[in-house]
């Protein structure tokens, strides 16, 4: 809406428009101030650093004295995992089907051919996991991605990398997504 536009409405719709905006603007105003316990917002939609003590609304009743006896109610936990207690992971390491070597192809600096050193070890892997379609139904098939990195004959230090593909740009979002091979479940494959 440009002032131009405004300035053709007729009287009875410029009100209307003006009196929906003031609407927006309380609506704006009165956000801050709702949470979960004075809306009927979830306690997932409240400010995560403002679950500090509650303030009081009379400073005459706020005595120093008065906030040192006040203990915290044992009863009344935050949600979430609690202080203290125990995170779990997988139970057990993934056993792989397949160990797949990625080796460094060419120096980008000399663009020599790497050579594949003997009892060369990886620098870092990671497990894929991929649903396959079985007669009797499907089945989890796990891989290991080892890569690797190679000292090459002009000094530089030629590392192996996961692929990367398209990167997906959302507008609003505040990260863009990016496709690679370093993933947890599927693979990135080159078709040709």
């Amino acid at each position: 809406m440009t002032r131009p536009y405004l300035k053709n409405l007729d009287h009875e719709t410029l009100a209307d428009i003006s009196f929906e905006l003031r609407n927006v603007v309380i609506d704006l105003f009165e956000r801050p101030e709702k949470n979960s316990e004075n809306s009927s917002g979830p306690p997932s939609s409240d400010n995560p650093y403002d679950k500090g003590e509650p303030k009081d609304s009379n400073p005459e009743n706020a005595d120093d004295a008065d906030k040192e006896d006040r203990k915290p109610d044992p009863d009344k936990r935050n949600p979430g995992r609690q202080p203290g207690s125990q995170g779990f992971w997988r139970s057990e390491t993934p056993i792989p089907e397949q160990i797949v070597p990625h080796y460094p192809e060419q120096c980008p600096c000399c663009n020599k051919q790497s050579d594949i050193p003997e009892g060369i070890s990886p620098y870092m892997g990671y497990y894929v996991f991929e649903l396959e379609k079985t007669d009797s139904g499907i089945r989890i098939f796990c891989s290991l991605h080892h890569y690797y990195i190679i000292m090459c004959d002009c000094g530089h230090e030629v590392k192996s990398r996961p692929g990367e593909g398209y990167v997906s740009q959302t507008e609003g979002c505040r990260k863009d997504l990016k496709l690679t091979g370093y993933v947890m479940t599927g693979r990135c494959r080159q078709l040709s």
